[in-house]
């Protein structure tokens, strides 16, 4: 029984460490883009990491690779421009999936505090989409449902919150979700 309370207090403060991680080091926020041939939107939600130190990222992977398949170290590339020129290489480890991003928003929402509306507004559209996505025409056949309203504003609003997000990437998130 000991142990059991002992790997359960551990798990608390990893998920505490980690969201402390996210909030510092990370991001909660939508990727959107245009799928041709006929411009489609598609929004994803993916939580994201980036940090020079290998052994961070690591770390963070080892927490959620308990309750999480879907997840990616990479190396980002080099920036252009000299702003990045003298700095340390950049790893990301990103989350990318609707289980994986609820599975660890769940464990780590109780200890969000810069990041915890987006936390919560991805939680929203995800519970949404499911909700949601299919829909049978008369044919009985299965069509997949277009973002509603609801669900672009809140990709909106979460993107809104992240102050690191360009005005242009805001702008082109906004009219790829049809609002500009």
């Amino acid at each position: 029984m000991q142990n059991y309370k002992d790997n359960q207090q551990e798990r608390h403060c990893d998920y505490a460490w980690l969201a402390g991680i996210i909030d510092g080091e990370g991001s909660i926020t939508f990727q959107t883009y245009l799928v041709k041939p006929h411009n489609t939107l598609s929004i994803l939600p993916f939580i994201c990491i980036v940090n020079s130190n290998l052994n961070i990222l690591n770390r963070c992977n080892d927490i959620i690779k308990e309750f999480s398949a879907v997840r990616t170290i990479y190396r980002k590339p080099d920036s252009k421009g000299n702003s990045f020129k003298n700095r340390k290489p950049c790893h990301q480890l990103r989350i990318d999936g609707s289980k994986a991003v609820t599975a660890l928003i769940e464990r780590i929402l109780p200890h969000l505090t810069g990041k915890k509306q987006q936390a919560l507004n991805l939680q929203k559209f995800i519970a949404s989409r499911k909700e949601n996505l299919i829909q049978r025409n008369h044919m009985g056949h299965i069509l997949r449902r277009t973002y509603t309203d609801k669900e672009k504003n809140l990709m909106i609003d979460t993107k809104s919150l992240n102050r690191n997000e360009s005005s242009t990437t805001i702008r082109l998130a906004l009219q790829a979700a049809g609002k500009i």
